[in-house]
């Protein structure tokens, strides 16, 4: 059964995979070896602050380069979603194509119960 995927699923499984990847690209760039890396010692253990500097310098070149990104998050003041607020340029946001503004439209977004969801974007 396909359900919605509502904002806070998103966001969350969004930042997940960006931070995941930032991470890939650290350990890709330490390593010693190509995958698999198991056990290797020049692994660096996993550094958020790290990872949030990986992600703002990419977020700064796909700016740069395409002109819009999608990091989603809350507004800190008011706990309003960024794409409710003027801080979201992303043409291409689903949020921000749905009427109710609430949920991603079924055909764009959709999560099984079996699948355990899937981020494309």
């Amino acid at each position: 059964m396909k359900n919605p995927v509502d904002f806070d699923w998103y966001c969350k499984a969004k930042k997940d995979v960006i931070n995941n990847a930032a991470y890939e690209l650290i350990v890709a760039l330490t390593a010693k070896s190509a995958p698999p890396r198991k056990f290797e010692l020049s692994i660096p253990q996993r550094d958020d602050e790290m990872i949030a500097n990986v992600v703002e310098g990419a977020i700064n070149a796909v700016e740069a380069q395409i002109g819009y990104y999608c990091h989603p998050f809350y507004q800190e003041a008011d706990m309003l979603p960024c794409y409710l607020g003027d801080l979201c340029d992303n043409p291409h946001c689903i949020f921000k194509s749905n009427p109710d503004y609430r949920k991603a439209p079924p055909s764009v977004m959709d999560m099984s119960e079996e699948e355990g969801g899937d981020d494309d974007g």
